[in-house]
Parts: C-alpha cells; structure tokens; sequence
C-alpha cells in the first residue's frame, strides 16, 4: 500500500480500466512536468535554507565581535577614575 500521504500506485492494465493511448500520454506528460516541479521547488527549498545559514552566521559573527569590541573598550573606566580622583580632590 502506499506509505504516509502518498496515494497508492494505479496499475490500469490490472484494474482491467480501458484508457486509450493518447489519455496515458497526457498522463505521462503530467507525470514528468510534476517530476520537474518538484525538483525545482526542492532547490528552491535548499537555496533558502543555505542563505538563512549564511545569513544567520553573518548576524552571530556581528554580534559576537560588538560583544569584544565592547568589552576592550576602556574610555568610561578612565572617566570614573577621572570622577574619583576629583572627589578625593574635593574631599
């Protein structure tokens, strides 16, 4: 029988189903352009997610070097110690 969401196999020359040629020929011509469209929408599918990917690693990269970037800076340490020694000044 036919596994998940896929409709069983149709054998018409069992099923004693007369269909004439050109019919089966029409349904060939279907099967093929289905065929295609679907490998066209998997790539589609694989393009997608390999550029979310890279976009995602590019936005962590980002984040991560303003993450050091931040964490070198220094200039509001010599603020605070520039605060302290006025007030010990003051004092």
């Amino acid at each position: 029988m036919a596994d998940g969401n896929e409709m069983p196999k149709v054998d018409f020359e069992k099923q004693g189903g007369s269909i004439d040629k050109r019919t089966r020929q029409l349904m060939d011509e279907v099967d093929v352009m289905n065929k295609t469209r679907l490998q066209r929408l998997t790539r589609m599918r694989k393009n997608a997610k390999v550029t979310a990917g890279l976009i995602s690693a590019a936005m962590l990269g980002i984040y991560a070097y303003s993450m050091y970037a931040v964490r070198q800076e220094t200039f509001l340490d010599v603020l605070d110690e520039e605060v302290r020694q006025q007030k010990s000044k003051q004092a």
